[in-house]
């Protein structure tokens, strides 16, 4: 069973012209839009910081270290490495070796540390190269109604990719060839499951890929032992990425900070 672990957080993207985010930023950061009086991941590192199994936190992409959380020996900052995998393989390289660690988006501020704990101490096998949580959407917009996003259809029914999971850093270097190909399409369920392979395209469509069957073909085309998990916290997949969802999370923290 994890206790401690480090997480890297992936903090430089920036919304392109024409992106329903672009009027928040105008070039800048997603990581700083303003959420009910605070920088978008300033939510998630307090969350992260709060955590009982998260002793060390690397924000990597930011264009200049959060002020207050700067004074956090347990919190580095990393320049932006010019793309979305090498900022990925540049907060890899500063774990420390042989333990397991966490990663998380930068544009998931509804997290909470009693949710990245209640993660955490779900996994089953904490050796897996990658686990990963899912959100089924109609749980998720039931929370959270509004919220929309690119929804994965499996058999198991239709779900959204959680924000937040584990890793293994020893494993890291065999799957790089695959983020590359990957991370430009992660917004794209059918694009990914294209580059995944054929057979999987296939049940994809047909709507007969379930979770277990994922796994497997995971485990024998990359040599990847992956965990997937379903997950009852909505917070952990609803990311910034459209602004319906940003106006969702906006409303979600100023009833937070109101209170009951």
């Amino acid at each position: 069973r994890l206790t401690a672990m480090e997480c890297i957080v992936m903090a430089g993207g920036r919304p392109e012209e024409g992106d329903t985010l672009w009027p928040e930023t105008h070039g800048g950061q997603k990581a700083w839009i303003d959420l009910a009086g605070r920088p978008m991941v300033a939510w998630v590192l307090a969350a992260l910081l709060g955590s009982r199994h998260i002793d060390r936190i690397i924000v990597i992409g930011l264009d200049k270290p959060l002020e207050g959380f700067d004074r956090f020996d347990s919190v580095e900052f990393i320049a932006d490495q010019g793309s979305l995998v090498a900022n990925i393989y540049a907060g890899i390289a500063r774990l420390t070796p042989g333990q397991q660690a966490a990663f998380c988006w930068a544009d998931m501020p509804l997290l909470t540390s009693e949710i990245i704990d209640r993660f955490i101490e779900l996994v089953p096998d904490p050796t897996a190269d990658i686990t990963c949580g899912v959100v089924e959407k109609t749980r998720l917009q039931r929370s959270f109604p509004g919220a929309d996003d690119l929804w994965l259809r499996i058999r198991e029914g239709r779900f959204i990719a959680a924000g937040f999971g584990l890793f293994s850093p020893e494993s890291a270097g065999r799957a790089r060839r695959h983020l590359e190909a990957l991370m430009p399409q992660r917004k794209s369920a059918a694009r990914q499951a294209r580059y995944l392979g054929v057979p999987l395209l296939i049940r994809y469509v047909l709507g007969l890929l379930s979770i277990p069957g994922l796994e497997a073909h995971l485990r024998r085309r990359f040599d990847l032992e992956c965990k997937v998990l379903i997950v009852d916290d909505s917070e952990l997949g609803l990311d910034v990425d459209n602004a319906n969802n940003l106006a969702v999370c906006r409303r979600a923290l100023v009833a937070r900070q109101a209170g009951p």
